[in-house]
């Protein structure tokens, strides 16, 4: 790396950063990084999920090389403090694409990194009983196939969950998130009728859980949700409901 790239560089993801994604979102995910740094704007990763891009490095506002240096700095901090590599994938969000595998880059190396989340060792002492469990794990698949938007893949993790936590206190409010998933996928066209209902549903009921329960995720669920509600809007006579 030259001196010039290391003054170009963004600030590296630090070990406070990591726990405080893990945290919140029970793991270090390089792509949800990149989002909140700004480094990947969130409608050209929305494009990528969409099929726009052949590569999610398209979407990147950042030099290859500075990318890759900011990555392995992740890498780094993660293996300092422990935490387990797990390889996750992208789906197309398309519904007739919906398993297609979607690509990262060019470069085998960088595809590797984004493509890695960091997650706490189950057999770390510091961990609760909770994340000790199986738990952890079924919740996060869970979220991971809500903000995956998809819903069949959902209803099983959901049932999963139950399975391994009947008396998990949240589950209600899982299965609300799935049931409104699929409602979304079966009715993408919301009728004018029901535009003000379907609105006030998804601002008091619907966002409030999803924020809550999908922890820094959930804006690739509810993205669907206000770009289908928008869309509905500008269809819609109600004149006192504007799509923005």
């Amino acid at each position: 790396m030259t001196l010039e790239t290391q003054r170009a560089l963004p600030n590296e993801p630090d070990l406070q950063t990591i726990q405080t994604q893990i945290q919140e979102r029970g793991s270090f995910c390089p792509v949800q990084w990149l989002i909140d740094t700004g480094l990947l704007p969130y409608p050209g990763y929305e494009a990528w999920r969409y099929g726009e891009h052949d590569f999610l490095t398209q979407a990147v506002e950042c030099e290859t090389g500075t990318l890759l240096a900011l990555l392995q700095a992740g890498q780094r901090q993660a293996q300092a403090l422990k935490l387990v590599s797990e390889s996750t994938r992208y789906h197309d969000w398309r519904a007739e694409q919906s398993e297609r595998e979607l690509a990262f880059s060019r470069r085998a190396e960088l595809s590797q990194l984004l493509s890695t989340r960091w997650l706490r060792s189950q057999d770390l002492p510091q961990l609760d009983l909770f994340m000790d469990s199986g738990t952890a794990s079924a919740e996060n698949g869970l979220i991971d196939t809500l903000c995956g938007r998809q819903w069949h893949e959902a209803e099983k993790a959901y049932s999963t969950l139950c399975e391994i936590a009947p008396n998990h206190n949240q589950l209600g409010r899982f299965e609300t998130l799935v049931l409104y998933g699929k409602h979304m996928a079966a009715n993408p066209v919301i009728e004018s009728e029901w535009v003000a209902d379907e609105l006030a549903g998804l601002e008091h009921d619907i966002a409030p859980v999803a924020w809550e329960l999908l922890r820094g995720r959930a804006r690739d669920y509810l993205a669907l949700a206000w770009q289908r509600l928008g869309h509905s809007l500008a269809a819609s006579r109600e004149p006192h409901i504007h799509p923005s």
